[in-house]
């Protein structure tokens, strides 16, 4: 069953519902326009059913039958939420950006919402210049064969957080977050059933020190993953990425050839808990030391570690370039005997000897 969504708008705010458990054709964008307040609701929760599934008639899914580059949903206003509904076949599912000049966008959440079939799920701003768009909160929002699931592109793109989160794409080069901008994410509880990274830097003059912090803990790779790459930082950045409480079921990265973590110039990487840290699991190019001799650019604290005698073995020195710092204490093999800490410089020979 196809039906019309309701709309009102009054003097404050804008909502779109979608009062059923039905399919919603839409082909222009519901658009919650510049201002405070504003809503587009469903019910069900987020969980999308194909066609012909006897649970299709539970919630209400939004199709995409528009163009090739809009968002189903446009977010330009404060304190605007999504909830409890299914978008499908979007180019992009939910856009928030900056409306109108003089007024600011954020602080908005998007709840229960499930994302399948779009090419970004979620996506802060349309250009690096473009102002806000900040602290967006994303509660139990899924993301089913999306080629990039939460993507910021603006450099004041800041503040956001995500708590439970899940990401499966069979699409290549799936990202979970992809940053091109912005920063200071903070996300707890991420599932990963399949993709091909999790976390992306890829922005150069639109990441800043001031706002280049990435914090993700309680991680899930399921088995059926493949070799996700955990971090990739594309571009030389002064990213801090910290990684805690962190569980790997696929164990054949080395069989692939593939790294978990790539650094760039002056990123830091700190990983504390994580379980199925693998053999030649961190590679980097031209990373430099930087900051007091007792400040490391690659920390490992109180992890299990999969197939290394040593724990410099963790490196992939062959295939990087340049000198990093490493640090690694209280990590263990996978039959729970310990390995011994290192802290020291390394270089990318690899002949390198502890």
């Amino acid at each position: 069953m196809t039906a019309n969504v309701e709309t009102w708008e009054d003097s404050r705010e804008s909502c779109h519902v979608l009062s059923g458990p039905h399919d919603y054709d839409i082909s222009a964008s519901l658009v919650l326009p510049s201002g405070v307040g504003g809503s587009v609701v469903g019910v069900g929760g987020g969980q999308y059913f194909a066609p012909g599934h006897a649970m299709r008639s539970c919630s209400s899914v939004l199709l995409w039958r528009g163009n090739s580059r809009s968002a189903a949903i446009e977010m330009r206003g404060l304190e605007q939420s999504v909830d409890s509904l299914s978008v499908c076949d979007a180019p992009i599912g939910i856009l928030f950006r900056k409306g109108e000049l003089g007024v600011r966008t954020g602080k908005s959440v998007i709840r229960d919402t499930w994302l399948t079939n779009c090419k970004v799920g979620v996506q802060c701003a349309v250009a690096e210049e473009e102002y806000d768009c900040d602290n967006l909160r994303l509660d139990r929002v899924f993301f089913h064969d999306c080629k990039t699931g939460f993507r910021v592109t603006n450099a004041e793109g800041t503040g956001h957080t995500v708590l439970s989160t899940w990401f499966r794409s069979d699409q290549d080069d799936s990202t979970c977050f992809l940053f091109e901008g912005g920063g200071n994410l903070w996300a707890t509880g991420v599932t990963i059933c399949k993709a091909s990274c999790l976390l992306k830097i890829d922005g150069r003059r639109a990441i800043s020190p001031s706002s280049a912090q990435y914090t993700i803990s309680g991680i899930r790779v399921d088995a059926d993953a493949g070799p996700c790459k955990i971090v990739d930082v594309t571009e030389p950045s002064p990213c801090q990425v910290t990684l805690r409480d962190c569980h790997v079921a696929y164990s054949s990265y080395d069989k692939n050839s593939a790294p978990m973590f790539s650094l760039s110039g002056s990123s830091s990487l700190t990983g504390d808990n994580f379980y199925n840290l693998q053999r030649g699991a961190i590679r980097w190019a031209d990373q430099p030391r930087r900051g007091t001799s007792d400040t490391p650019n690659i920390a490992i604290y109180r992890s299990r570690v999969n197939g290394c005698e040593n724990v410099l073995d963790l490196l992939d020195a062959s295939n990087s370039s340049g000198t990093a710092y490493l640090v690694v204490q209280d990590c263990f093999d996978m039959q729970g005997n310990p390995l011994a800490d290192f802290s020291g410089p390394v270089d990318s020979d690899p002949g390198i000897e502890e």
